[in-house]
This record gives structure tokens, sequence and C-alpha cells, in this order.
């Protein structure tokens, strides 16, 4: 039993999948950047950093698609999301397959 000032810690399992196709979830909430526009260029310099735009960027991150790297080009497929513990989510459909090459990321140089 615990006395005032002791703490504890339990793992609760709700749920539990064996053999299950994982991504991360980054890779659920990455959308390529949006190709920039004359309006764009307008709020670059200082002045674009110190004031960010705040209207759309014309990107909306689906968490029903991901983006996968085929034929040295990256392509959107569409998926369907299972459970999550908060860092993978199982996925229970769509046209991804073991050994594809998930986009987590853009790095620019």
């Amino acid at each position: 039993s615990l006395r005032p000032g002791m703490t504890a810690t339990a793992d609760i399992i709700v749920a539990e999948v064996e053999d299950a196709l994982l991504v991360p979830n980054a890779a659920l909430r990455y959308a390529p950047p949006a190709e920039p526009t004359e309006d764009d260029q307008d709020r670059s310099g200082l002045l674009g950093m110190l004031i960010p735009d705040n209207t759309d960027s014309g990107r909306v991150v689906d968490t029903t698609t991901l983006w996968v790297l085929r034929d040295a080009r990256a392509q959107e497929i569409e998926i369907k999301a299972g459970d999550s513990d908060g860092r993978m989510t199982e996925i229970v459909g769509g046209d991804v397959m073991e050994g594809d090459m998930i986009i987590l990321e853009q790095i620019n140089e």
C-alpha cells in the first residue's frame, strides 16, 4: 500500500496486435512544402521572418495518407490507420508494404 509522498507506476494494456505493419506517427503528419507563389516572394527577407504570413499554405495534412519514396519520387498513398501507442501507428489497409521508404520529414540544404 502507498503512503503519502510515495508514487506508483502502472502499465495498462488496452490492445495487443501481433504481426502489425507500423509507421512512426511523424509519417502521418508529414506533407511536402507548398510550392512558392508570387505572394510568398513579397513576404521574404527580414520582414517575412519577423511577421510570418498566417494565411493557409495550401497544404492540408491528412492522417489518411502517407508519403513514400517510389522510383526516386515522393508519392502520396491512401492508407487506413489502426491502433496507435503514441509513437507508432498500425496500418490496417492501403497500398503500403513492409520495406517501403516512408517519408518523415524533408531537410533542405
